[in-house]
Formats: C-alpha cells, structure tokens, sequence
C-alpha cells in the first residue's frame, strides 16, 4: 500500500478506535468537558450523548472511559448493547455477568453498588454503547431505579451515560420523569477549522507531513463532505483521505495535486452512504 510510498509509519486515515489519534473538534471537545463536569458535580443521574451512524459516539465513549477512569474517583463499567430490542431484563443480566456478582435481580445489583460505595466512596458510571438498541423509554426508566442509592448528602451515586442514536432523546422527550433528570449532548459536525485540524494531526502524527494536504485541498474535502448532507465527521475524512493517498500511489505520484483530489472525490462522495 501507500505507507512506504510516503514514508508513513502507519496507515494515517484507518478507521479504527485508537485514543492516540483522538481529535477533540470544537463541538465535542466541550461535550467531553461538559459530561466530565456533570458526573463530577452529580447534577443529573442520566446523560445521552447521541448522534448520527459515524459521527463518533463511540470514540468518544471510549474516550470519557479513559478520563473517568484517570480521576480514580469512579467505578466505570462499560457495556455494548449488541442486540435490538433488549428488554430491561435481559440487560440487567448483562450486568450481573459483567460485574461477576450472584442473584438475578435488580436488588442484587443495588446491594452490591451500595457495598462498593461504603469501601470505596467511588461513584459507579455506567457507560452503555448502542442503547438505542434497548426496548424503548421503559428500558430506560428501569435504568433509573438504580439512581435511587444517594450519598450522605443525598446525591445519586449511580450514573448513565448513554451513548446511540437520536431515538434515545425521543423517548426521553416522551416521558416527563426521564426529562427531569437528564442531560442530553448531540454530536455536531466538524467545522473546516475541525476538518483542517484533524487532517494536519493525522498526517503529523504517523510520519509525515502537512505540507502534504494544501490548504486548499483541505477545503475541498470539507466542501465535498459538506455537501453530502454534512457529514463531515472522522470516519467520512478517513475514507476520503485513504483513497486520496491511494490513488496518488496507483499513479506514482508524491505530491497529492488538486486535480488528483477532485477525481478522487467526485468517484468516492457519489458512493457515501448516509
């Protein structure tokens, strides 16, 4: 492939979830700031962080997993919903075979929160991927009765951060006791700036060089993303980027020109799927 052909130490544009090539754009650079902030001060048990398919919901989980867990002042157990249409029920057996405890029931799983709590005095996150794949607000209204267990100062020691697609916030928006105690963050779109930022951080950080992508050329794949219906998030610039390199190599050519770029683009935008 094109790695040697311009001395890359790695494929700078894989899609793959690696934190050392995470870029904090504007929008949801402060999305992580903010949701850290919330846990931290225990203003609302349950908190949704929703976007589009690729937009980087799960990058960012990934991400919050890595601080929250940094802080050393939280419990944090992941869990990946695989499945659609998961009952409470079925979840909750999920749990109990991920924090290895015995019983089947929810008191089981608040009895051993509240025995952690009292050794450690470690709030417990919950960080659910893919939860638009539960079965709707019921599923998440169960979630709620493990919020219940407060702190001396009567503060929930429990929290949900709950990451998927906009379904999540119709079904809170349906239900008053679920708006009343959540906070939700949709993803945005990377800005030009963003979009600059993040190409000159790939390039930079696996061997080459900036001066590779003019900025012009930049421009032009955020102008090609932007009128795909702005999709302008990592993954799409990846496969953009990728095909740009690609192509070059296939020609033998070192230096990416604009010509180069807008056959690549106007080939691969046409195949996007939103």
């Amino acid at each position: 492939m094109y790695k040697d052909f311009f001395g890359f130490r790695e494929l700078p544009f894989k899609n793959a979830l690696d934190l050392t090539s995470y870029y904090p754009s504007e929008r949801n650079g402060n999305i992580e700031q903010e949701v850290l902030k919330t846990i931290k001060e225990f203003r609302v048990p349950l908190l949704t962080i929703t976007g589009d398919r690729n937009a980087g919901k799960s990058t960012l989980g990934i991400k919050l997993l890595d601080s929250l867990l940094k802080e050393g002042e939280y419990k944090v157990v992941l869990l990946v919903v695989t499945k659609k249409q998961v009952d409470f029920d079925s979840f909750l057996k999920k749990v109990i075979r991920h924090i290895d405890i015995s019983g089947e029931e929810i008191k089981s799983v608040i009895d051993f929160i509240g025995q952690e709590y009292n050794k450690e005095k470690e709030k417990t996150i919950f960080l659910i991927d893919n939860s638009n794949n539960l079965a709707g607000e019921e599923a998440i209204v169960n979630l709620l009765r493990l919020t219940e267990l407060k702190d001396e100062d009567g503060r929930s020691i429990v929290s949900f951060i709950l990451l998927g697609s906009s379904l999540i916030n119709e079904w809170v928006e349906k239900n008053e006791k679920l708006k009343e105690v959540t906070k939700q963050y949709p993803l945005g779109v990377f800005s030009l700036a963003d979009v600059k930022g993040y190409i000159d951080q790939r390039l930079e950080l696996y061997g080459g060089k900036k001066e590779l992508f003019s900025e012009k050329i930049k421009e032009k794949i955020f102008e090609s993303l932007d009128k795909k219906n702005k999709i302008s998030y990592p993954f799409w610039i990846n496969v953009l980027c990728d095909a740009i390199f690609l192509q070059a190599f296939l020609l033998d050519k070192k230096s990416i020109e604009m010509e180069l770029v807008k056959n690549v683009l106007e080939k691969t935008v046409l195949n996007i799927k939103v």
